[in-house]
């Protein structure tokens, strides 16, 4: 597991990491099945590696992956593990979940955590909506805010990432995925005009969502200025947290194109999660890196 603060941190380790990203994955995506460890169940598993999410003829390895026994790909596992190792639940326990009812929420109620689940359910007298640009959410109310591949399908990110400070004691910590690239700045791809509608800058991209049908528009390709965007936010000590492991399945995305620094060939994603707190507190990534009893490469 490593640790990165700086565009140019996470370019060298992705460009280092391109040639074994080639080898340890071209097999894996070959494959229906392949053996990996399960950190969430603790035991070797066979795990189906396509699920249906291609990039072209190339299963998609983020998604995939996926255990036989707690039923998470790629993804899940690596969030879940990170929070297990980065927030316990001792110290973490009620937690503002940004999704539905999921195995990935299933499994954090089962270990404890007090589960707050919402989703963006606008048009609906449904209990759980929430706009994650302005909760109803009391001040304080959280220790751990996490959130699945949620902020680029949100037209004001900083909005979001200003609530999901708000909510969290001091001390509390956000985790959270989305589509991250080794590129500096983010790409615009759409954003809200001011009459309300929405304005294509680039072709749409349109991501599968289990509460849409048709899917669900990406306004942006995040680049690692989204690490600045947050601590703009409020939080201090923000990070992105790589764990390249194929034998516990923590993979990239398997896209057939790798990152330029300019945008020009965005596919590529590293398997990492954007960690962060409240308020600063002695380091608490570092001293949580450096004692972690498991590192990838």
């Amino acid at each position: 597991m490593r640790l990165f603060r700086t565009f140019e941190e996470v370019q060298a380790f992705e460009d280092a990491n391109w040639p074994v990203r080639l080898a340890a994955e071209s097999p894996i995506a070959a494959s229906e099945r392949w053996p990996i460890h399960c950190l969430v169940c603790e035991r070797d598993v066979e795990a189906a590696v396509n699920i249906g999410a291609l990039f072209g003829d190339a299963p998609n390895l983020r998604e995939g992956i996926v255990c036989p026994v707690c039923g998470m790909g790629n993804r899940n596992r690596l969030m879940a593990q990170l929070v297990h190792d980065l927030a316990p639940i001792a110290q973490f326990r009620k937690v503002a979940v940004f999704e539905p009812r999921s195995v990935y929420t299933a499994m954090l109620e089962k270990a404890g955590y007090e589960v707050a689940h919402s989703a963006f359910l606008p048009g609906t007298n449904a209990a759980e909506h929430q706009d994650m640009t302005a909760t109803t959410y009391r001040d304080g109310q959280f220790d751990l805010a996490v959130h699945n591949d949620v902020l680029e399908h949100i037209p004001d990110t900083r909005a979001a990432l200003r609530d999901n400070h708000r909510i969290l004691r001091p001390g509390g910590k956000l985790i959270f995925t989305c589509p991250i690239f080794a590129i500096r700045s983010t790409i615009v791809r759409a954003r809200m005009g001011e009459d309300g509608q929405v304005e294509h800058i680039l072709e749409p991209e349109i991501h599968g969502d289990p509460l849409a049908a048709d899917g669900v528009l990406a306004f942006y390709n995040m680049g690692i200025d989204l690490l600045e965007a947050v601590r703009e936010a409020g939080f201090a000590d923000v990070g992105l947290a790589v764990w390249y492991d194929p034998a516990l399945g923590f993979t990239t995305n398997n896209h057939p194109l790798k990152n330029a620094a300019d945008g020009s060939a965005v596919g590529n994603m590293l398997p990492a999660v954007v960690v962060a707190t409240k308020e600063p507190a002695g380091r608490w990534l570092n001293s949580l890196f450096a004692g972690s009893r498991r590192r990838g490469a």
